[in-house]
């Protein structure tokens, strides 16, 4: 019976032995999936993501929505540009005209001169002074136009205060010489563009104003062109000024002492009119005198004009010298500046 029980236990056990080693068999199988996930899992970790790509949720819901960023290749800093500074235009300052030019350029002479006028194309200023206690009367001309300087010729002897509401005239003074008391002297005698006379030669009397403001001695050697002559004015008294240079004067000139009138050209446009007078006939102010107060005025041509009693100036129709005339001849040919 002993003996019975002893192989019913043993029986008994078998059953338990048989699990034991299934169970331990099934640990075993497990542990080889374990370490063998566990080796897998490393290797795909090294060879496949990296130690630095390691996903998480973050990236991969950034990068379904956004573009994967460029890869820029590393360059050296680039040279900043230079910072250039815009200056801001000029402001273009309008010209000044033609008044607002001789008001500056000649304000110390405005103040100094006996009368002046000044419009938008004409200036005038006259001074008076003296020589050898001799007065005489300087009037500095500027025009915008030649044309604007004329000659007027009349059949009436008056002084030259007379031809200034006739002829819209600024400044006028005495022209031309007289042969005698009623008749000019010979030669090529020019107003406005036109012969007056019989000749067209120039008979070495004249002094010629063209289109372009140029004041100049004809030549009797040579045919003028009439077409650009303004006018001329006829006289047989010395030429001052000839091509900036001062001329060589006689002193043995009869009218040296005598009241006088003369014509200066700085330059075409510009010009000084002058008269030397007191109120007789004598007059100590020489052709030499007025070459060098001409000369100091840097005129370029000058010439004189007519002589005696008859020479007079008038600035908008005042006398500005002292004329003889109650004894003598008032003139027949004037030179006025229009405005």
């Amino acid at each position: 019976m002993c003996q019975l029980y002893k192989e019913i236990k043993k029986m008994d056990k078998k059953p338990n032995k048989r699990m034991r080693v299934q169970i331990a068999i099934l640990c075993v199988i497990v542990s080889v999936f374990i370490i063998t996930g566990i080796v897998y899992a490393i290797t795909i970790k090294q060879y496949v993501l990296g130690d630095d790509n390691v996903p998480d949720d973050t990236y991969y819901a950034s990068s379904e929505t956004q573009p994967e960023a460029e890869t820029v290749p590393e360059t050296e800093p680039a040279t900043p540009a230079p910072v250039v500074t815009e200056e801001p235009a000029p402001t273009e300052t309008p010209e000044p005209s033609f008044r607002q030019q001789n008001e500056d350029k000649y304000s110390e002479e405005i103040k100094t001169s006996y009368q002046t006028y000044l419009s938008d194309t004409t200036y005038v200023a006259v001074t008076k002074a003296s020589v050898n206690d001799s007065p005489y009367c300087l009037a500095h001309v500027i025009v915008k136009d030649p044309s604007q300087i004329v000659n007027i010729i009349t059949t009436d002897r008056r002084l030259s205060t007379a031809p200034y509401e006739e002829n819209d005239a600024v400044l006028v003074m005495s022209a031309s010489g007289l042969k005698d008391y009623m008749h000019f002297l010979d030669g090529l005698h020019i107003s406005d563009y036109a012969v007056v006379g019989s000749t067209t030669d120039p008979a070495g009397t004249e002094l010629a104003f063209d289109k372009s403001g140029n004041l100049y001695r004809l030549n009797t050697a040579e045919k003028p062109d009439l077409a650009e002559i303004q006018w001329t004015v006829l006289c047989n008294t010395p030429v001052l000024i000839e091509n900036g240079k001062a001329t060589d004067i006689p002193d043995d000139v009869p009218t040296n002492y005598t009241c006088k009138s003369a014509i200066g050209m700085v330059a075409p446009g510009e010009y000084y009119f002058m008269v030397v007078s007191d109120g007789d006939y004598i007059n100590e102010v020489t052709y030499k005198d007025m070459q060098e107060i001409l000369m100091d005025k840097s005129c370029t041509m000058a010439q004189s004009l007519t002589t005696g009693v008859n020479v007079s100036m008038a600035l908008q129709g005042e006398l500005v010298n002292m004329p003889a005339a109650g004894s003598g001849r008032p003139q027949y040919e004037y030179l006025i500046v229009k405005d």
